[in-house]
């Protein structure tokens, strides 16, 4: 009769097996240097992407969201952002965070990203929400001046319970740290998210070599 320790050893040493084979799993290819270029009338987006060998993932990420764009949104309360924001949304996100992959999903994980919006922090984003709204309120009701601090203070918690930091860098990445289809074709990095849409991602690291080995060459 095999003892319960026994069966707990078993189990452990077959946990650790697995994790050891998806870690020697990584595709080697995704090591490197990525870049994805997005530009539309309404967007420009910029990001560039880093995986290590050591499963290290470092992303950064530029991106201007015209008043169009945010006018044209399915959110009835980001739509109200576009008289707000008349030269649009200027999205910065630093992380750095893990990558870990098989042959076909590739997963992402940012546990503590740096946000900017508009070259400043995520909360003075939302305070620049809370005054104009506090602003409208105040006139309406014809409340005082000197209730106007009260007035903002109590808009920010509001917007904070609806809106985090976490909700906006989320939106970044297509798959949201869960595993994202992905494929490799001709050098280039083809990222699936849950809706079918496909991002190119380009590899900067063979770039270089081959500009390496070009001007080796010319030489």
């Amino acid at each position: 009769m095999i003892r319960r320790s026994g069966i707990f050893q078993c189990a452990v040493a077959i946990l650790l097996s697995l994790l050891a084979s998806d870690v020697s799993a990584q595709p080697h290819a995704l090591i490197g240097e990525w870049r994805y270029v997005q530009n539309t009338d309404e967007t420009d987006l910029d990001s560039h992407l880093t995986l290590t060998a050591e499963d290290v993932a470092h992303v950064e990420l530029a991106g201007l969201f015209s008043q169009g764009f945010i006018a044209g949104s399915q959110d009835e309360d980001v739509q109200q952002l576009a008289d707000l924001f008349p030269d649009g949304l200027q999205i910065q996100i630093t992380a750095d965070g893990t990558w870990v992959a098989t042959d076909d999903s590739l997963t992402l994980s940012f546990p503590d990203p740096d946000l900017l919006i508009n070259g400043d922090t995520f909360e003075a984003f939302l305070i620049t929400i809370a005054t104009s709204l506090a602003q409208a309120v105040i006139q309406q009701l014809n409340l005082p001046a000197d209730q106007e601090p009260t007035v903002i203070a109590t808009f920010v918690d509001l917007l904070a319970e609806d809106l985090s930091q976490q909700d906006v860098t989320d939106q970044a990445f297509a798959s949201g740290g869960e595993a994202a289809a992905y494929r490799l074709e001709q050098g280039v990095l083809i990222l699936v998210d849950a809706d079918g849409i496909e991002a190119h991602w380009h590899n900067l690291t063979a770039s270089l070599v081959e500009f390496t080995s070009w001007g080796h060459l010319k030489r």
